[in-house]
């Protein structure tokens, strides 16, 4: 009974944390970025701090676990990767950067390496429900793909929809306002 109410409560929990996320990133501006005559789209300040209080809690947990199991050092060190993948999710996650401007836009990520798209590549842009992205299709086969999280999504439309033709975003945007007031 214990294992079910921790169960509800935990996903009750991770529900409204998405939620609380998702709506936060909606609202924050993006970074300005004259250079580019654009913006820079970063993860907003509440994803940032939900990632820092997650890397938090995995240091806590790893320093625990080899605490209480120094004797059995080779079990630790076994368990050690399943603490250490979220970090290194949590580090590239913080380290991606969406640089948008009038002849098109730049996303940077530690995993992916940067992806440069001008506005007349771009083939498709489409509406992920699944995985809260928005993936943009490139007409030389390539994808970039825009975690909703990141802030400045609303001004990410505007600009698409200036630069773009109506058939290429399609309901992309009106797909995700209506995610977000489900949510």
């Amino acid at each position: 009974m214990l294992r079910f109410i921790v169960l509800v409560l935990g996903s009750a929990a991770a529900t409204l944390a998405i939620r609380w996320l998702m709506r936060s990133a909606h609202a924050e501006a993006p970074t300005t970025a004259p250079h580019l005559e654009g913006f820079t789209m970063r993860p907003s300040a509440a994803h940032r701090r939900f990632l820092l209080s997650i890397f938090t809690l995995t240091v806590l947990g790893i320093a625990t676990m080899f605490w209480y199991v120094m004797p059995y050092w080779k079990l630790g060190v076994a368990f050690a990767p399943f603490f250490l993948f979220p970090v290194l999710l949590a580090l590239n996650s913080l380290r991606r950067t969406v640089a948008v401007s009038t002849s098109g836009l730049v996303s940077h990520s530690p995993w992916t390496g940067s992806k440069t798209a001008l506005w007349d590549q771009i083939e498709s842009v489409r509406f992920r429900e699944w995985g809260q992205t928005i993936r943009i299709r490139l007409k030389g086969g390539g994808l970039i793909v825009i975690p909703c999280y990141m802030a400045g999504t609303e001004a990410l439309e505007v600009q698409m929809r200036k630069d773009l033709e109506p058939a290429v975003i399609g309901d992309t945007f009106d797909r995700y306002r209506e995610y977000l007031a489900a949510l």
